[in-house]
């Protein structure tokens, strides 16, 4: 569901929340413009932009960034490779490269640091092999190789799909997202701001 749709929801149902509202006590309707549409809009927002990178999304400890091209001699052409940014943490997890060029990996972490870390980030077989957290290491880090990842990354337990890893637009997304929740707290606040009707006795 995308923000769009969200804001059309809303507005399809903001006729039916002002009837609700007029027929409540003035505390009852404070209660529903303040509190239960706001945090109603947060809760939609939250499971609409629930990707990895987003202002919502949950967190994760590796994002992953296709390679496609590279520039030598004058000349463009293709590569296949991938970038790694790594986010300091508790994870073990493997990266398969079935198609691997070669066995290097290139990394931000300074020589000594990565002497202290072999066992910790290196190939066996196919895989690139990482467990975190890293010694001496508190601060992300780019790791670079070289071939085609799998589409899954290994962790214990589980297997996350590479498509979920790669980096969103995160600035735009924030943008977005602050916009139709400030939006939803100006229709809170309008719903706030009619008077109630006052329920009148039946006798």
């Amino acid at each position: 569901m995308d923000f769009v749709k969200i804001v059309e929801l809303l507005a399809k149902t903001s006729d039916s929340v002002k009837g609700f509202i007029r027929w409540q006590s003035d505390a009852k309707s404070k209660v529903v413009a303040y509190l239960i549409v706001p945090c109603l809009a947060v809760a939609i927002s939250y499971v609409a932009s629930g990707q990895p990178g987003t202002l919502f999304g949950s967190e994760n400890a590796i994002s992953i960034v296709h390679l496609s091209s590279h520039y030598e001699g004058g000349k463009v052409a293709k590569h296949d490779g991938i970038a790694l940014l790594v986010e300091p943490s508790e994870l073990e997890c493997k990266l398969p490269l079935p198609h691997a060029t070669s066995q290097r990996l290139v990394s931000s972490l300074l020589p000594d640091e990565w002497e202290h870390n072999v066992d910790r980030l290196a190939f066996e077989g196919n895989d690139i092999h990482l467990r975190l957290p890293l010694w001496g290491v508190s601060r992300p880090i780019v790791v670079l190789a070289d071939g085609e990842a799998a589409s899954d990354l290994w962790v214990g337990g589980a297997k996350l799909p590479v498509a979920n890893l790669q980096i969103t637009a995160q600035r735009s997304v924030n943008l977005v997202t602050w916009g139709f929740v400030s939006a939803v707290f100006g229709l809170g606040l309008a719903f706030g701001s009619e008077p109630a009707t006052p329920i009148k006795d039946g006798g």
